[in-house]
């Protein structure tokens, strides 16, 4: 089976949610911090973790500097994804199996118990695909953090899941591609099952099939979080003709708090338009609760040297779905549900914005980029915003220069500040078997409270990779950085190192340490993923 296929699949589904953990102020920071604690917590294997940083660095994927909402991320991976070749259906049977182990230390401190993730993935030609993984950590109970089974036909069933899934309906407004509610939140007794896991996702069935020229689809999920158990059911069907996509749908979520014996219930309709051509795409969706509503578009142009995309965004005052995962600027807001003590976040209510951004090839060589969002929250006095550019130079497989900068005004924190950043890296491949990245980035806020002195924050680090053998890659990076919270700020340093080395025709033993020292701890562990 294609392994890009698989982890492309992967990627898909777990790449929304690193991003929505990433405040729109600090998009222009770098992703390896981001995606080295998503890489332990398990979402990503080393293979995928890898691969993701190299479809950043080589330009093939749109990078965090350029996007701001889920939807962009998610449909540039599937953009990618989808120029690669796919193999037929063959009775080709894969199995690959994770094991993960990581330990948290302070220097000199204590020595935490280590995290352990157990998974076990496989898959019958290109159709059928099966997931269960086990966590273990110190601080909860052991748990079946996911559990899947996909099969994706032809003919009339176009697609089943059953366990953990996402979606794909429309932009993603009235049925989002993502719960928004953290795994962390389930704090039940006693090891989790089949029945009731950790993970974020829908936890139930999907099935979508083809009729005369419609492709109906249900959905059923059930969760369990602190205080509460949430389902929820959506139907609706879309039909496809030439370029043009139509879909409508229903959704209705029940909220059962512990606290009380009365249920919450939710209901938003959906109606959606997408158009998809070689020169142009774009689309519009529109929700519905009753009297609240929200509406999102996309557009992308095309041309031979350039590319522009716009996007914006309406949410009413008093909109409420708890599975919107609409266009949106990501940074997450808790909103509590009346007459019960049930709180929730997301990012759609309340708030109205646009973005734009593009890209110019001037050269084989030289490419510009800019990028400007626009958004107001609420009752907000003053708009926040954001602007971007810059620049990347390449040079086939010799190096990639990447510089961005830019200026805005937003809230951070509950107050209004402006700020300045720039950020960049450099690319080089010195040889087939040795490449080195050198990377920095810069911020300073001024804020409009006088009481708050802004301090700048940035980042200095270099890596090296070597592939000592083809069965051996060695990895050596070294970061001194400033984080900064308002008025406080901590400096810290890392160095680490890891090597991964085959150990049998196709598994590998990856070992990596990061040492901090001023702020966090450092981390230890090891991973084990072989095919079979």
């Amino acid at each position: 089976m294609e392994r890009r296929l698989l982890s492309g699949l992967a990627l898909s589904v777990f790449l929304p949610a690193v991003i929505l953990a990433i405040p729109l102020q600090e998009y222009y920071e770098t992703d390896e911090s981001v995606l080295e604690n998503y890489y332990i917590s398990g979402e990503l294997t080393h293979e995928q973790y890898l691969e993701l940083l190299e479809l950043y660095e080589s330009g093939e994927l749109v990078d965090t500097t350029e996007a701001y909402s889920i939807f962009d991320i998610q449909q540039a991976v599937r953009e990618f994804m989808s120029q690669q070749t796919v193999k037929e259906p063959d009775e080709e049977l894969g199995l690959s199996v994770d094991y993960k182990a990581r330990q948290s230390y302070d220097l000199g401190e204590s020595v935490n118990i280590p995290s352990q993730i157990y998974r076990v993935e496989c898959s019958y030609t290109n159709r059928w695909h099966g997931l269960v993984e086990f966590k273990r950590r110190p601080d909860s109970p052991n748990r079946i953090h996911r559990r899947s089974l996909n099969y994706r036909g032809s003919g009339s069933i176009g697609e089943i899941s059953l366990g953990n899934f996402t979606t794909d309906l429309g932009l993603g407004l009235n049925v989002g591609r993502r719960d928004y509610f953290e795994y962390d939140n389930y704090t039940g007794s006693g090891n989790a099952d089949f029945r009731r896991t950790t993970s974020s996702s829908y936890n139930g069935a999907f099935a979508r099939f083809s009729a005369y020229g419609f492709n109906p689809w249900l959905l059923y999920s059930t969760n369990r979080y602190i205080d509460f158990r949430m389902s929820n059911i959506s139907f609706g069907t879309e039909t496809v003709q030439s370029a043009y996509t139509t879909g409508v749908s229903i959704s209705i979520s029940q909220i059962y708090p512990d606290t009380i014996s009365a249920k919450v219930t939710l209901r938003n309709y959906g109606l959606y338009l997408l158009h998809d051509a070689e020169d142009i795409s774009y689309g519009a969706e529109i929700s519905s609760s009753g009297k609240e509503h929200a509406l999102v578009g996309i557009a992308k142009l095309r041309a031979s040297r350039a590319m522009l995309t716009s996007s914006f965004w309406f949410y009413s005052e008093n909109y409420a779905n708890l599975t919107s995962g609409g266009i949106s600027e990501n940074e997450d807001r808790t909103y509590h549900i009346e007459n019960t003590d049930v709180s929730y976040q997301n990012d759609n209510r309340d708030r109205a914005g646009a973005s734009i951004k593009g890209n110019y090839d001037l050269s084989e060589l030289l490419t510009l980029t800019g990028a400007a969002i626009c958004y107001s929250k609420g009752k907000d006095p003053e708009p926040s915003y954001t602007i971007m550019s810059g620049f990347k130079i390449r040079q086939k497989s010799a190096f990639t220069l990447r510089v961005r900068f830019g200026f805005g005004d937003d809230i951070y924190y509950g107050y209004r500040s402006g700020l300045i950043f720039s950020q960049g890296y450099l690319l080089s491949r010195l040889t087939e078997s040795l490449k080195s990245k050198l990377e920095f980035s810069y911020k300073r806020r001024k804020f409009t409270e006088d009481n708050f002195v802004g301090k700048p924050s940035g980042k200095i680090a270099g890596y090296i990779f070597y592939n000592i053998t083809k069965d051996m890659m060695l990895e050596i990076g070294a970061a001194a950085k400033r984080r900064v919270w308002i008025d406080t700020y901590n400096n810290y340093t890392e160095l680490w190192f890891a090597e991964k080395f085959r150990i049998l025709r196709s598994a590998f033993l990856t070992l990596r340490v990061v040492m901090r020292n001023g702020y966090g701890s450092s981390t230890a562990y090891a991973n084990f993923e072989g095919a079979f």
